[in-house]
This record gives C-alpha cells, sequence and structure tokens, in this order.
C-alpha cells in the first residue's frame, strides 16, 4: 500500500483541486503528544482521572464552592480528586511539596508530593494523618 500524498508534495495548483483532501490527511498525520507519553505504573487512565474529576466537581457544586471541607470531602470518596485538583491549579507534584513549605513552614522530605500520587488508592484514609505522618519519616 502506497503511503498518501502530503499537501507539500503538490504544485499549488494541484493543492487547490485536491484541498479536501489534504486536510484530511494532514488531519489524520497529527497526533496527540499526551497520546506518546511514558506510562508507568502510576499512570492514571483518563476514566480514573474523570472519576476523581466527577466526585470534586459534585461535592464543590460545579467548582462553585471550593472549600477545604468540600474538598476533603471529595477526596474521603476518591483519592484522586488530589491529582484531579492539583492539575486544575497547574501545580506540578514538586511544586506542591513547595508551597506546603512555604505555608506549613514544615519541609517534606524529597518527593513526598509524588509519593502521594504514585496509585493513590480510590478510597484515601478517613483523617489526613497519613499526611501528617510523612513529615516525619
Amino acid at each position: 500500500m502506497r503511503a498518501p500524498i502530503r499537501p507539500y508534495q503538490l504544485t499549488a495548483s494541484e493543492l487547490l483541486t485536491r484541498l479536501d483532501e489534504m486536510v484530511a490527511v494532514t488531519f489524520g498525520d497529527l497526533t496527540s503528544q499526551f497520546m506518546l507519553l511514558p506510562r508507568g505504573a502510576s499512570f492514571l487512565t483518563y476514566e480514573e482521572f474523570r472519576d476523581g474529576y466527577e466526585v470534586l466537581r459534585i461535592e464543590t457544586n460545579g467548582f462553585e464552592s471550593l472549600t477545604l471541607e468540600k474538598c476533603w470531602k471529595a477526596l474521603r470518596k476518591n483519592a484522586r480528586a488530589f491529582i484531579v485538583l492539583r492539575t486544575i491549579l497547574g501545580v506540578s507534584p514538586p511544586e506542591w511539596q513547595d508551597l506546603t513549605n512555604e505555608e506549613t513552614g514544615s519541609p517534606l522530605p524529597a518527593n513526598t508530593a509524588r509519593m502521594l500520587e504514585d496509585g493513590p488508592s480510590v478510597t484515601p484514609p478517613s483523617s489526613p494523618s497519613r499526611l501528617l505522618s510523612l513529615k516525619s519519616a
């Protein structure tokens, strides 16, 4: 089977007569860089991320009431809501760790934020004690 002709292989007049075909070929060549990322054991599928998102969205009334209590309620229902919240805020795991240190004055061990996200369970502990115990690790 021959590879399709690409727009750059045509003259200007040929391109004009085959424009719809060339648009289709070009769109067919596009690949999301997200789809090419390596997927380790802690990679969340779209469905897992969506489930965490939906819990957070519902508990915060469509993000209209983003309070500590409502976020914690969402996290207790689905721990992946933590990753969703961090992603919405546009903060990487190391940045989250730095912000935690700045806000609390308590430095966390290296890679704590990544460790929290490394395959979080759907049902987290009922209190933040696990998070607090990491400080002394």
